[in-house]
């Protein structure tokens, strides 16, 4: 809905679920429409590790490899079936791109990984002036009827570089 006061919502009986009335859009301007907020149920928890590679003094083609470790599991809905599992994903060029996934429900003995050594690939994952490296976790599956859980328990990602050579 557009940007409003004066208006009338209710929270409804199903989890997640709001009803939204009428308002002012402006001075004298009334709204009579009605929304359904439905919160969530297409959506799913996530964990996100940021790093701002430009805090760290490396240049882009010092980089030569990046490895991820995360201990996560999750637990969400498809369709009408529970589904244990998790997903790792890295931002890659405006998207999130899934790397790695398990059927865990909690974190376990294995990890989701993932690892490159591609100095291409490594130079097309951070973005914005601060060149800003993300990876993230979700669980499979959305809240559907319930809502989605994620657990994770630790996090590492590792960047390698080398130093350039200096000039005598």
């Amino acid at each position: 809905p557009s940007p409003r006061y004066d208006f009338a919502l209710d929270r409804l009986e199903a989890p997640g679920e709001a009803l939204l009335v009428g308002g002012r859009t402006g001075t004298l301007t009334l709204s009579e429409d009605t929304w359904l907020w439905r919160q969530g149920l297409g959506d799913r928890p996530g964990q996100v590790y940021r790093c701002a590679l430009d805090e760290a003094a490396v240049d882009d083609e010092w980089y030569t490899g990046i490895a991820v470790t995360w201990y996560a599991g999750g637990h969400g809905a498809a369709a009408e079936d529970s589904v244990p599992g998790a997903r790792l994903l890295v931002w890659d060029q405006g998207a999130w791109e899934e790397k790695d996934t398990n059927s865990l429900a909690a974190p376990g003995e294995a990890p989701l990984l993932w690892a490159t050594q591609d100095v291409e690939a490594l130079q097309s994952l951070a973005v914005s002036a601060r060149r800003i490296l993300g990876v993230a976790v979700t669980p499979f599956g959305t809240n559907g009827k319930e809502y989605a859980t994620l657990n994770s328990s630790y996090a590492e990602v590792v960047l390698n570089y080398r130093l350039p050579e200096g000039d005598d």
